[in-house]
């Protein structure tokens, strides 16, 4: 792989090279995917070898930290202004936990702790390593959806790489079933958190439905004139006119999108 040029990287909101008066050395990046938490299990007189047991206790993947290396240089006029370089970047970043922007990976945020090592010392010259300890999956968005669900409606949900249980805000009485699963939630007006409800990557399904106020029924006999095709969506979506659908069953539901 071609040596490359990486230009800026932030520390909560602060670019780390503007602030110091240093630069990032060429080719000095280097991060490894987060690692893979494996369990296996020996079954005695089992003769195909050891049972993967990974995805058994969460139903899906799980990682550890992922670490990434940055290396930073600057010209320094003397062994004075090197220490003053050295001590400014220890004194910002050394120890710290906090939010990484990386300039060639626009869009996304990592979290982490971050330490400072292998400094460079002499006359003209003076440098270190910053060396960050990050989750594993790296932050894109914050993600709210509200809908009236009066009614009754199919939220449709995408989701990044980490799966999530999101939060869900009711404003009355409202049913929640999730795609594919055999458990239906009956909420009362408040905050929760659902631990059967997990938003995987792709397009989630969540079936929402809230009896609401006011609005008007329209009848079967609306319909005689239609095929089976034509009666697309929930039949609860086919017992309203667009315009006279109910309200007051408001629901929110918020997640960090978050990407390997």
């Amino acid at each position: 792989m071609p040596a490359r040029f990486y230009k800026t990287v932030s520390f909560n909101n602060v670019e780390i090279c503007a602030a110091l008066g240093c630069a990032i050395e060429y080719d000095g990046f280097d991060m490894e995917p987060p690692e893979l938490i494996e369990t296996w299990v020996s079954v005695p007189g089992r003769i195909d070898g050891p049972i993967d047991m990974t995805e058994s206790l969460a139903g899906y993947p799980t990682f550890g930290t992922r670490t990434m290396n940055i290396h930073f240089i600057a010209k320094a006029k003397g062994r004075e202004a090197g220490e003053k370089l050295l001590s400014a970047a220890q004194g910002m970043l050394h120890g710290k936990r906090g939010t990484i922007q990386l300039g060639w990976d626009p869009g996304y945020t990592y979290e982490g702790r971050v330490t400072v090592g292998t400094l460079v010392r002499n006359r003209d010259v003076a440098g270190f390593t910053m060396t960050a300890k990050c989750e594993p999956y790296k932050f894109k968005r914050h993600v709210t959806v509200s809908r009236n669900v009066a009614g009754g409606m199919w939220l449709e949900l995408e989701s990044g790489d980490a799966p999530v249980c999101p939060i869900w805000t009711a404003s009355s009485k409202v049913e929640l079933h999730q795609d594919g699963s055999p458990i239906y939630y009956e909420l009362g007006k408040g905050v929760y958190r659902l631990p059967d409800i997990v938003l995987r990557k792709g397009t989630n399904r969540i079936y929402a439905y809230a009896r609401g106020t006011g609005g008007t029924p329209t009848t079967i006999g609306d319909f005689e004139n239609d095929t089976i095709s034509d009666l697309t969506g929930s039949i609860a979506d086919w017992l309203w006119e667009e315009d006279d659908k109910p309200t007051g069953g408001q629901i929110t539901v918020e997640y960090d999108w978050k990407d390997l």
